[in-house]
């Protein structure tokens, strides 16, 4: 028995042997070459959205380091200034 793949196959080389004189082609489709195909692409845009994703997680890492830096860097500062100007430990924990 066979199945329809090739039964197709059979049709299509028939149909074009019997029109030989129109210079038509009969061509028969797998739908499972089509699907691997989807399959590939849909597995290449989950890679670069993946991609994507990655890099942009990485950049708001940097962003909120780079600001946490700067915060800290600034209170480093103003904390030694109240040290300096008498401030006890206990207000300055209230403060930040």
């Amino acid at each position: 028995m066979k199945n329809s793949s090739s039964v197709a196959k059979d049709v299509a080389k028939r149909l074009t042997h019997l029109s030989q004189g129109d210079n038509r082609e009969y061509k028969s489709a797998d739908m499972s070459s089509a699907l691997d195909q989807v399959n590939t692409i849909i597995g290449i845009i989950t890679t670069v959205v993946g991609d994507i994703s990655a890099i942009s997680l990485l950049v708001g890492v940097i962003s909120v380091m780079n600001i946490m830096l700067v915060s800290v860097t600034e209170w480093t500062q103003e904390i030694g200034l109240r040290n300096v100007l008498g401030a006890t430990c206990h207000k300055i924990l209230t403060r930040f």
